[in-house]
């Protein structure tokens, strides 16, 4: 046989393995589910850019189907295909005895006994469309059993055994190029929905010198009201009625929510059912639970007039206790809220609240003494790009931010806890562009009391504790991440600490990578941006590992082709 027509034999052989393992144009990676990306153009970002929907009823894993309330934020429905993510939001278990047992069943009246299935999440397809005005059922595809959701989601109000149990499906802004126009931010959490940017770039996002900001979007602080006192309460209480005449307002966090609220410079009423009080026994005094900070315990609740400060919440560092009460400089300050022990790539919450000092003149501003209210602690940032750019020069100091509020300062009444950081999740497949960016989830500072006084015994009212840093979770070391904890109030000019401490620092993990991140996979794992003809984009068609085997085997073909070719020029009369 001529030595061309040998060459070719091989040729040939080396095409049909490579069309035999190669799957047919736009078939996706096999065992993944991916979300369609018929969108083509480069978007324009700015402002509130993701939609969220309550869930309504629990929904358990393996089942492909979950009953939404109406949504809230960007104002999108649900469509056939959309990226969505499921997350819960509160949930978990802790220890309400009127003691230092109090959250944890420990010796530190704070913390949590379960957590759980807070803050777990995953990512989804939509399967049918749900009305953004309406809600409705969500039909699903991911990545669980029979392609339905992996975890199992909670919901229902707060009983006498438990706070409530909330979780949300959020639309996520997905496309092929995202381009910021203005800062991104999200809808402030509300008690049912809101607090996460969510964003997909399958290509890039190119920040453009705007930010992602979602500071003080987490869970909210404490609130409390002008309060003349109650003579069937102690100064040792760590839980007590919100109906009753003393004490500082505990915070909201992982395990629930109080009855009072700071919400939007005002006091909210969540409305718990009847015969409860938003935590069990009792939504105000030092006890935290979960991650958010407790309120302050007077010294003598009979007046109610010797003021302590809250405590800052928790996240990836715990919050700081709140100031000793006026006068008696009692420890009774709120216990600062826990750290979320369980925070990993795949499971985040929002920044724990501070928990409210204790007020009876309402002094500060907003009156009535909603100045003395915890802070709320940082939102969630999820990310995922093909690659991170920034077209409009130096990205600005705070690229992403998810820090915890800061509380106000006040005259002379109890101060509240600062809010925790909350919660970054960043995974680039080509990171290189990444070293500046700038990110920050530190928690919020606690409030001060009676800051322009003298320093005597007289005039000392408890300042607020600290808020704990948040958690950042990267694929890439970044040499601007701050997660510190929040600095503690202090009281008169010679700014005293009165027993108030600052937050501790939170979590900082890099090296994470897209298996991490649980449910559907990332844009550039489903589809190759290059490839975008006019109708659609098509999907990848391997991993990474089977295109090096089908390099080797093309490579080894040619290679025998040479080899032979060599041989039958060298002894053209061998035989075949």
């Amino acid at each position: 046989m001529p030595c061309w027509r040998n060459f070719v034999l091989f040729g040939f052989i080396g095409l049909l393995l490579i069309s035999l393992c190669l799957p047919a144009s736009g078939q996706v990676r096999a065992q993944a589910v991916c979300f369609t990306l018929v969108d083509r153009q480069s978007h324009s970002l700015s402002g509130v850019v993701n939609s969220y929907f309550p869930g309504v009823a629990s929904a358990a894993s393996g089942t492909n189907q979950i009953s939404l309330g109406p949504g809230r934020g960007s104002g999108q429905s649900i469509q056939v295909g959309d990226l969505l993510l499921v997350i819960q939001m509160q949930d978990g278990l802790f220890d309400s005895s009127n003691n230092v047992a109090y959250g944890s069943g420990g010796s530190s009246g704070s913390g949590y006994t379960d957590a759980s299935n807070v803050g777990r999440y995953e990512y989804i397809v939509a399967d049918s469309a749900v009305s953004f005005a309406g809600g409705g059922t969500l039909t699903l595809r991911g990545e669980g059993a029979g392609q339905g959701l992996l975890n199992t989601y909670s919901h229902s109000d707060g009983e006498l055994a438990h706070g409530q149990q909330r979780f949300q499906v959020v639309r996520v802004a997905a496309y092929l190029d995202i381009i910021l126009s203005g800062n991104l931010t999200a809808s402030p959490w509300n008690g049912a929905t809101g607090g996460v940017v969510a964003v997909e770039a399958v290509n890039m996002l190119d920040f453009s010198s705007s930010s992602i900001n979602v500071t003080g979007q987490g869970f909210r602080g404490g609130s409390t009201r002008k309060l003349d006192g109650d003579g069937a309460l102690s100064f040792e209480d760590y839980r007590t009625q919100s109906l009753l005449q003393a004490n500082g307002a505990k915070g909201e966090g992982m395990v629930g929510a109080p009855r009072y609220v700071y919400f939007n410079g005002d006091l909210v009423d969540t409305s718990p059912p009847a015969g409860t009080d938003g935590y069990p026994e009792g939504s105000r005094a030092r006890g935290a639970p979960g991650n958010a900070g407790g309120g302050g315990t007077d010294g003598n609740p009979l007046t109610n007039h010797e003021n302590s400060g809250g405590g800052g919440g928790g996240n990836g560092g715990s919050g700081g206790q709140g100031g000793y009460s006026a006068y008696s400089s009692l420890d009774t300050g709120g216990r600062g809220g826990a750290a979320f022990a369980e925070a990993e790539p795949g499971r985040l919450v929002l920044g724990g609240g501070g928990g409210s000092g204790v007020t009876d003149d309402g002094t500060g501003a907003p009156s009535g003494g909603l100045a003395s209210s915890g802070a709320a602690g940082g939102g969630v940032v999820l990310l995922r790009a093909g690659t991170i750019s920034q077209s409009g020069g130096v990205l600005p100091a705070q690229s992403i931010s998810a820090d915890g509020a800061n509380a106000g300062r006040i005259l002379h009444d109890g101060a509240g806890g600062g809010g925790a950081g909350g919660a970054v999740v960043i995974v680039v497949d080509i990171p290189d562009l990444m070293a500046d960016l700038t990110i920050s989830a530190r928690g919020g500072n606690g409030g001060s009391s009676w800051p322009r006084v003298e320093d005597q015994a007289g005039n000392r009212h408890g300042p607020g504790g600290g808020g704990g840093g948040g958690t950042v979770f990267v694929n890439t070391n970044l040499y601007h991440t701050d997660v510190s904890g929040g600095s503690n109030g202090t009281t008169t000019r010679s700014r005293v600490a009165y027993g108030a401490a600052p937050g501790a620092a939170g979590v900082l993990v890099t090296g994470v990578t897209s298996s991490a991140i649980p449910g559907v996979p990332p844009g550039f794992d489903c589809y190759s941006p290059t490839a975008v003809s006019l109708v659609e984009l098509s999907a990848k068609s391997v991993e990474d590992s089977a295109y090096k085997i089908l390099i080797g085997l093309l490579a080894s073909t040619l290679l025998l082709g040479v080899i032979w070719l060599f041989f039958q020029r060298r002894f053209p009369n061998a035989a075949m």
